[in-house]
């Protein structure tokens, strides 16, 4: 994406090349091949120039960055063409270049090419424009995507966190170090974990060898604020990462309003977390404990 062309970086095959005389003739027409080289022979001696047409998911990196000229990007990244070439008889010239790199129009993390143009969630958005994030936190009785989380995330390497679940998603990246990564939630206030779409871990969800993406949950429905479904999916709250692992997404929390629960002494309790289901049984016992206790002593004093 820089402009210049590293050891590393592979060609690109199926690129479109045409040569066009200088007054714009079509010369010839070729595609370049599997290790992304192209060649035109037999030319007619005179000026020219090369019209690159990239495949659907890239676009062109910027022009003539760097001294060497012969790693450099020649291709204008609006026209997709080079300037021009002056071919005397007999020359050979293999300095002209095109530089391309992968979109995502979306943002998501996941290239054009890999998302494609399908529809995964059925809500309309072609997929290489519908961001999916690592997953949503939302509401299992309405579907309502819940923003006011937290989230943190611990593990071996260094970890990212592009989201963090105040929107209502979340999304981290790590630094490649293989190993178990652990997600911690923290609910919006009134909320705590569902109690009927529970999660899948133990063990860690390991997405070698998966799809890419791996989609675990619904994605949203366009942008209503709401999942495509508020049925439970899969989620985990642990994983197995490695470098070059397929990018997980749709890992969906479900939360819920718990239900008030009758207090004894009177009015009820609003439980905030699961700990607090154990205090009117708590208060409960302490009642009886007192009324054993004025039995006992009534007894006594008669």
């Amino acid at each position: 994406m820089d402009g210049m062309q590293d050891p590393d970086e592979l060609g690109i095959q199926g690129v479109t090349v045409t040569l066009y005389t200088v007054m714009g003739t079509v010369v010839a027409t070729t595609t370049t091949d599997n290790s992304g080289t192209y060649a035109f022979t037999n030319l007619v001696p005179g000026e020219h120039y090369v019209e690159f047409m990239p495949p659907w998911g890239y676009a062109f990196s910027p022009q003539h960055q760097g001294a060497d000229d012969t790693v450099d990007s020649d291709a204008d990244p609006n026209t997709g063409q080079t300037g021009v070439i002056n071919m005397a008889a007999g020359a050979s010239d293999l300095t002209w270049d095109a530089g391309m790199y992968q979109l995502d129009s979306d943002n998501d993390g996941i290239p054009d090419i890999v998302e494609g143009t399908g529809d995964r969630d059925g809500d309309g958005i072609p997929d290489y424009l519908d961001s999916d994030p690592q997953g949503f936190i939302y509401d299992e009785a309405t579907g309502q995507i819940l923003a006011g989380d937290r989230m943190s995330v611990t593990g071996p390497g260094v970890v990212t966190i592009d989201r963090d679940g105040s929107g209502g998603s979340y999304r981290f990246w790590t630094d490649g170090t293989s190993g178990t990564y652990t997600i911690t939630l923290t609910p919006p206030p009134g909320y705590i974990l569902s109690e009927t779409c529970l999660p899948k871990d133990p063990p860690p969800f390991d997405p070698t060898g998966g799809s890419n993406p791996t989609v675990l949950g619904n994605g949203e429905d366009g942008d209503t604020g709401y999942l495509t479904s508020k049925a439970c999916t899969f989620y985990y709250f642990t994983f197995d990462l490695a470098l070059g692992d397929p990018i997980i997404i749709n890992n969906n929390f479900a939360l819920h309003v718990p239900n008030p629960v009758p207090n004894p002494v009177g009015g009820v309790i609003v439980p905030v977390g699961k700990v607090a289901l154990l205090a009117p049984w708590m208060a409960l016992a302490a009642l009886v404990a007192m009324a054993v206790a004025a039995a006992v002593l009534r007894r006594h004093v008669a």
